[in-house]
């Protein structure tokens, strides 16, 4: 969930509201301040991203301890404690109304991503995803945003009936609201139409048990052979050839984002593409995360990276990509000398960057082409009229 966690907070606050009015009929304004809190402890979790966009990226913010149950367990153990100490029925009130908000926040959380719910007991993450259900992990965010439409519905509906007393006044801001939502869901579906839905490998699942998160493991399938140098990154019996064909066509109907990630990515979180984030979104379907190999070689060797990790778009640049290629030497200069595997990186004249994606039958090179002024299509690179300046090789191995 990205932009409904304050207006669930606050919907969900709303029982302890009720119970501290009919406690305490003559200090209704404070029913309205504990709304308040439980939508900033809603909110509150994500504190992280201000540690993850002004400091350092090089991770996921749902590894921090701001996104896991026990450290709001132990906010309500101190605050209860402290309100029955003090016999402060206020605090005891604000307690459960902030601790319920970051309680709704995890748990949406859930539904397109996952948090470490045991830790410090257990560092798995879990999620909705872990149902590895085709059906329902390819539409996550589908889900994702009619819930947000859902929890933004009941927030203006609760506020409606709190603050607007006026029945016909009441009537037509409902129909409005009514009107508004069937809007919200209507395009919401035509939205879903032209998202991405590509399958994906449990970015936060242990796959081969090791410890280690799918997104940090070198070696996804623990076989003892790095993901870049293995025919089967993932160990899903399917080779990485096969699946880069398979794959890249779950970019074609979806709809470029012409703000280029725009704010903190909020596009791209909606399921848009980009020429930048094409090639990171693909190469993991098949078990390789570019972030986390990008990341191990700048630990060795920083020399030629534009960009470092903690940057938000480190593994969104292409001259780190060249980089990367270069150092694990794999940078062809003179690619027309060579031949053309699926899945190499295509480095063109323009700046632009193209991944191959299959062969004509006649054998001309088919491109995954990601561009903003023209629809994403996969096309023979011959097409392009772009000179190809540099070739990487992210497969040593094919099958």
């Amino acid at each position: 969930m990205i932009f409904a966690h304050g207006p669930l907070g606050f919907v969900t606050t709303l029982t302890l509201r009720n119970a501290w009015i009919k406690r305490y009929p003559k200090k209704r304004r404070f029913g309205y301040w504990l709304l308040a809190i439980g939508w900033f402890g809603a909110i509150f979790p994500d504190v992280d991203l201000l540690y993850f966009y002004l400091h350092n990226a090089s991770g996921s913010h749902r590894d921090f301890i701001t996104h896991t149950p026990i450290l709001y367990l132990g906010v309500l153990v101190v605050g209860c404690l402290i309100a029955w100490l003090t016999k402060n029925t206020k605090l005891l009130f604000a307690t459960f109304a902030f601790t319920l908000g970051t309680a709704t926040h995890l748990l949406t959380d859930t539904v397109i991503g996952q948090i470490k719910i045991f830790y410090p007991f257990s560092y798995e993450f879990y999620g909705i995803a872990d149902f590895h259900r085709f059906s329902i992990t390819t539409n996550l965010l589908f889900f994702n945003f009619l819930l947000e439409g859902i929890c933004f519905f009941f927030f203006f509906y609760a506020c409606l009936r709190l603050f607007v007393h006026n029945r016909r006044t009441y009537a037509i801001v409902l129909s409005v609201l009514l009107l508004v939502f069937a809007a919200g869901v209507w395009s919401l579906m035509q939205l879903n139409n032209h998202v991405y839905h590509g399958p994906h490998n449990g970015y936060f699942d242990d796959s081969d048990a090791d410890g280690q998160d799918n997104y940090v493991d070198l070696d996804m399938d623990g076989d003892g052979v790095r993901n870049t140098d293995d025919i089967d990154s993932d160990g899903d019996e399917k080779s990485n050839a096969q699946e880069i064909i398979e794959n890249s066509q779950w970019f074609l109907p979806v709809w470029y984002d012409k703000s280029e990630g725009g704010f903190i990515q909020i596009p791209e979180r909606l399921g848009l593409i980009t020429t930048i984030d094409m090639p990171s979104r693909l190469y993991g379907t098949v078990g390789v995360y570019i972030k986390e190999e990008l990341q191990d070689d700048y630990a060795h060797n920083p020399n030629g990276y534009v960009l470092p990790p903690t940057d938000e778009n480190f593994d969104r640049n292409s001259e780190n990509f060249r980089t990367w290629f270069a150092h694990r030497g794999r940078l062809e200069t003179e690619p027309m000398a060579g031949r053309n595997q699926i899945g190499d990186m295509l480095f063109l004249q323009s700046g632009h960057i193209v991944v191959v994606s299959g062969f004509t039958l006649t054998g001309e090179t088919l491109v995954l082409d990601v561009h903003k002024n023209r629809d994403i299509h996969e096309v023979s690179l011959e097409s392009l009229n772009d000179q190809v300046i540099a070739r990487g090789k992210m497969f040593l191995t094919q099958q």
